[in-house]
C-alpha cells in the first residue's frame, strides 16, 4: 500500500500555466544577478553608499513577492496537501523571525505571544508559511508604525493564530479583500501598492488546511488576522496495484 498526497486533481498544468511557468522564470532570473550583484556591492560601501543600494534590494525583494504571489495564484487549482509531524509554535517562531528585520526597517516590533500548550500537531507546514506570510506582510505593509503582535493558540483539535497590527484597519466590505486582484483601496490615487492577491492565496491555503481567516477591527485602530486550521489533517490513502 503507498501514500499519496491529499488531492482532488491529477490534471496536467494548462498551456496559460506553462506560460506564466515561463514567464516567472525569465522574470526572476534577471532579478536574483540584481539583487546578488547589490548585496555583494553593500558590503563593500560606506553607510552613505549602502543607503543608495538599500532601495535596490528593497524593491527587487517586492518584485519577487510579486512574482512568488501571481505563480502560486496559478497554482492554487491544486488541493495537494502534504501533512506531517511538526511544531506550529516552532514554526511560527521562525516565520516571526523572518519578518521581524523588515518591520524594524518600518519602525515597527513583532512581538510573538507562545501557547503554554505544546505545539505538536499534523498538518502541512507549508501551507501555514504561506498564509501566515501574507498576514505578516499585510500587517507590516498597511501600519506606518506601532506593534505587530502574533499569538499561538493551541486546542486540542483545532490552533488558531492571531496577527494584529496598529494600522489603518479595514475597509467597510472585508468579504471583497479575499478576492484576488482586490485592495481595500483602489484608483490611481491609493496609498499601498500591489496586486491584490495576498489574502486570496491565504484563504486559499487556510482551506486546504481544511480551515479558514476572518479579518476584524481592532478597537482603537488597526486589524486583526485570525487563522484557524485543524491540527490533525485527515490522511487520504489510496490503494495501488
Amino acid at each position: 500500500m503507498k501514500l499519496h498526497p491529499i488531492s482532488d486533481t491529477g490534471s496536467q498544468p494548462s498551456l496559460d500555466e506553462q506560460r506564466i511557468h515561463m514567464l516567472s522564470h525569465e522574470l526572476r532570473t534577471p532579478l536574483a544577478v540584481i539583487s546578488g550583484f547589490a548585496q555583494l556591492l553593500k558590503s563593500e560601501l560606506s553607510q552613505e553608499q549602502v543607503d543608495l543600494i538599500t532601495p535596490i534590494l528593497e524593491n527587487a525583494d517586492k518584485l519577487q513577492r510579486v512574482i512568488s504571489n501571481v505563480l502560486e495564484h496559478e497554482e492554487t487549482g491544486s488541493d495537494d496537501s502534504y501533512p506531517a509531524n511538526c511544531d506550529v509554535v516552532k514554526v511560527v517562531e521562525e516565520m516571526v523571525l523572518k519578518a521581524r528585520p523588515n518591520a524594524q526597517h518600518r519602525g515597527m516590533s513583532i512581538h510573538h505571544v507562545k501557547s503554554l500548550a505544546a505545539g505538536s500537531a499534523y498538518t502541512d507546514v507549508g501551507l501555514i508559511q504561506r498564509a501566515l506570510s501574507q498576514l505578516l506582510d499585510n500587517a507590516i505593509k498597511f501600519s506606518d508604525s506601532g506593534d505587530i503582535r502574533i499569538e499561538t493558540r493551541i486546542g486540542p483539535d483545532t490552533i488558531t493564530i492571531e496577527v494584529s497590527d496598529e494600522g489603518i484597519g479595514l475597509p467597510e466590505k472585508t468579504a471583497q479583500l479575499f478576492s484576488p486582484f482586490v485592495q481595500g483601496s483602489t484608483g490611481l490615487d491609493r496609498t499601498h501598492h500591489g496586486l491584490g492577491l495576498g489574502l486570496s492565496l491565504a484563504q486559499k491555503a487556510a482551506g486546504r488546511l481544511s480551515g479558514s481567516i476572518s479579518l476584524h477591527n481592532r478597537f482603537g485602530g488597526g486589524t486583526l488576522a485570525r487563522l484557524t486550521f485543524r491540527r490533525f489533517a485527515h490522511v487520504s490513502v489510496r490503494r495501488v496495484a
